[in-house]
């Protein structure tokens, strides 16, 4: 599955967020949601298929279980459905939980080391 975030234009507030599931042959869209802002909350945007990937689908007569391999999203995606800061918060790394540091207008995170971030770790 591939998740998309993008701005309808340059100067538009307009933004699309694109669900693309690939099957063997092609990718074809699943969710595709257009507004001025990202849609509210990924739970909300996302409920259908969470529950249509945990009971399958009904094709053409026929039931269908579905399995997923991975997600493969851009930054923006990836931080909208795991609820997560930007990657440009001081928080913003997704692997650990220590706070960046501003350096030359940029956010980096020096330590090599630090803390993992877990299931149960809250944002900042």
């Amino acid at each position: 599955m591939a998740c998309l975030s993008t701005k309808a234009h340059k100067s538009s507030f307009g933004q699309f967020f694109v669900l693309l599931v690939c099957d063997i042959s092609k990718p074809f869209i699943v969710c595709l949601f257009c507004g001025n802002s990202k849609p509210a909350a990924a739970e909300l945007s996302l409920k259908n298929l969470v529950e249509e990937l945990i009971t399958g689908i009904t094709f053409h007569g026929h039931h269908l279980h579905v399995s997923v391999k991975g997600f493969v999203c851009d930054a923006v995606a990836r931080t909208f459905i795991k609820c997560t800061e930007g990657h440009t918060a001081y928080y913003g790394c997704e692997r650990c939980e220590q706070k960046g540091v501003r350096v030359d207008r940029r956010i980096g995170f020096p330590e090599i080391n630090a803390k993992k971030r877990t299931e149960f770790t809250l944002d900042k």
